[in-house]
């Protein structure tokens, strides 16, 4: 099967899968939640990297790409007093590239009232937990695919539900254009019931292009994400590239059309992203700042290393 035909069974399996699943809204948001300090500044579009530990959470056909032992942590300080972390691990071996990686969203303290408002009792708190095991294979020196194995919990109180999810990519390569061309379907599953509602978890497929532009130091990053409950997103960023140990990244994506952006100043960059990458010797620190207009921003700070 050549990429053309690959691409046209791929988009024919997304439209099935919306007629099938549009309309009925997921749980586990969180699966959905950028995970690392380069995806957010890339605005989420890593879907057509390779060679990244950050497939674990991206793409997993991404891990093809890692020679030795790769590694990376991140830390998310979200709105309110809402945080999180991840922590990813991927290693290359005779039989393909095997990953591993964590995930955690804590989403802080509330106030426990009953239904007229009072106070009960103590406060509680509310959590999300995600582990995922992922692997990645060269198939040739043009294409690789991977596939993603996923746990998720989600917790309020002394309630939870889990889910188990699977992920599974490609990423095509072409060296002369220093172009590739990513996709894949993620967060294909099932899920428990949270107390006596259970909801599809958030499907979706994604393809996207990141290529290197000639004469320019600069690499754009586009990608379309089409979620099974009827909804689409659109990603865009650019990579300029200072130095070979020094990146500048801004990005954005349609979630500026759910934001309010009717006044400048605070909402002016809403759904936008900047960041940058700062390499030096196997070390590489990450930090992006993401804004939400009036709600606020979120930041997150990355560092990881390849052995």
């Amino acid at each position: 099967m050549n990429l053309s035909k690959f691409i046209l069974f791929f988009l024919i399996l997304t439209v099935l899968f919306q007629i099938t699943y549009a309309g009925e809204r997921p749980g586990f948001a969180f699966l959905n939640t950028e995970m690392s300090a380069r995806g957010a500044a890339l605005s989420g579009a890593m879907v057509a990297k390779i060679g990244e530990v950050h497939g674990l959470f991206h793409n997993p056909a991404s891990l093809a790409g890692i020679n030795g032992l790769a590694w990376s942590t991140n830390y998310l300080n979200h709105l309110l007093d809402m945080g999180g972390g991840n922590l990813m691990m991927a290693k290359s071996t005779g039989i393909g590239r095997l990953g591993i990686g964590f995930a955690t969203m804590d989403y802080g303290s509330f106030e426990r009232l009953d239904d007229r408002g009072n106070s009960i009792g103590e406060n509680f708190g509310a959590s999300d937990l995600l582990f995922s095991f992922g692997y990645g294979y060269q198939i040739a020196s043009f294409i690789s695919v991977g596939t993603n194995l996923k746990w998720a919990s989600s917790n309020i109180d002394e309630y939870s539900a889990n889910a188990f999810a699977l992920d599974a990519g490609f990423v095509f390569e072409n060296s002369d254009l220093d172009l590739t061309i990513g996709g894949g379907i993620f967060n294909l599953g099932r899920s428990n019931a949270f107390i006596t509602t259970k909801d599809p978890l958030p499907t979706n497929f994604k393809l996207g292009i990141t290529k290197l532009l000639a004469h320019l130091p600069l690499r754009l990053n586009l990608e379309g994400i089409w979620l099974t409950y009827g909804n689409w997103k659109a990603l865009a960023s650019g990579e300029i590239i200072i130095s070979p140990n020094f990146n500048l990244v801004i990005g954005m994506n349609s979630n500026r059309l759910d934001l309010d952006t009717s006044a400048l100043g605070e909402d002016f960059f809403s759904g936008g992203s900047l960041g940058f990458g700062l390499m030096f010797d196997a070390w590489r620190v990450d930090y992006a700042i993401t804004s939400y207009g009036g709600a606020g921003s979120i930041q997150r700070f990355g560092l990881s290393s390849s052995l």
